[in-house]
């Protein structure tokens, strides 16, 4: 993230009143158009992976490696008129969390910087942003407002630097981001979780009941509901034992299925799990219903 288009910073020098906001108005401007005033460009993180969060989703975004400064008058000889580029250590770590419809996204952002010639810009900086969208601005071309922002660092040892006190944001907000391939990615994933979602919900056992009581050894017919047709497994187990391996498995991509006599050999009480097929994942055990089997 080159300065001029993400993470652009300024500096609030210690100085009371309309001072601070001329300052800082002016370092943004100069900041987004010419990096090389303040011998600093960060680079963009890339996006790494996103996962659902309440009502909304988080993303997940990260860079780190080997930076180089802008050629700068910092770096170089005054009475030469020279400058140089140096590499210097960045890394830079993001997220993002879209809270859903009518509530604030929050961008928080650190970053550490190692190596650069400039001392005081070393160590480890952040900031967190609150900021009201329309939309997911992570999945719509959609500009945020700033709602507010917490600068969080640590204070360098000269005054008179670009991270000095504090760090300065510019719009537009996010500043981090998602090419519209890794968007479409990201929604085609979406839609594929919430079909799978509706899947899961779709089937409910209708018999056994809680109520059934059955003979130790006797037959057993399992209905359940299934109207998408899915390939279901049937879990049966006696209580208890639901992660274990189950006493028996019976598979499906019906209504029902029936368990022979013999099956059911201990007189205790039952548990039969309808889990789809597509799925290992234990937390995701599907509907269950006890029944018993007596003596």
């Amino acid at each position: 993230m080159q300065i001029p288009k993400a993470l652009a910073c300024a500096v609030c020098l210690a100085v009371p009143g309309l001072a601070v906001l001329l300052f800082a108005a002016a370092a943004w401007a100069t900041l987004n158009k010419d990096p090389s005033t303040y011998c600093i460009a960060l680079t963009d993180p890339k996006f790494t992976s996103w996962q659902p969060m309440g009502a909304g989703r988080q993303y997940k975004f990260l860079w780190s490696g080997e930076a180089s400064t802008p050629a700068c008058p910092l770096l170089g000889s005054p009475f030469l008129g020279t400058s140089y580029v140096q590499n210097f250590g960045l890394t830079v770590d993001g997220t993002g969390t879209w809270n859903g419809p009518g509530k604030p996204a929050q961008e928080y952002v650190t970053f550490a910087i190692w190596g650069h010639p400039i001392g005081s810009y070393n160590g480890f900086w952040s900031y967190t942003a609150n900021l009201q969208c329309p939309s997911d601005p992570w999945l719509n071309k959609v500009t945020c407002k700033l709602i507010d922002n917490t600068p969080n660092v640590q204070s360098p040892t000269s005054p008179y630097n670009a991270l000095y006190s504090a760090f300065f944001f510019s719009g537009p907000f996010p500043k981090t981001k998602l090419s519209p391939s890794e968007q479409q990615a990201v929604k085609t994933s979406i839609a594929a979780k919430a079909a799978f979602s509706a899947l899961e919900q779709s089937i409910t056992i209708k018999n056994p009941t809680g109520a059934t009581k059955i003979k130790v050894g006797a037959p057993l017919l399992i209905v359940i509901t299934n109207p998408f047709k899915a390939t279901v497994n049937l879990h049966v187990n006696v209580k208890g034992n639901d992660f274990t391996p189950a006493a028996f498995v019976m598979q499906t991509n019906g209504t029902a299925v029936a368990v022979p006599a013999g099956k059911l050999v201990a007189a205790a009480v039952w548990t039969v799990r309808a889990q789809l097929a597509s799925t290992s994942d234990i937390s995701k055990p599907g509907p269950s219903v006890d029944f018993t089997v007596t003596p």
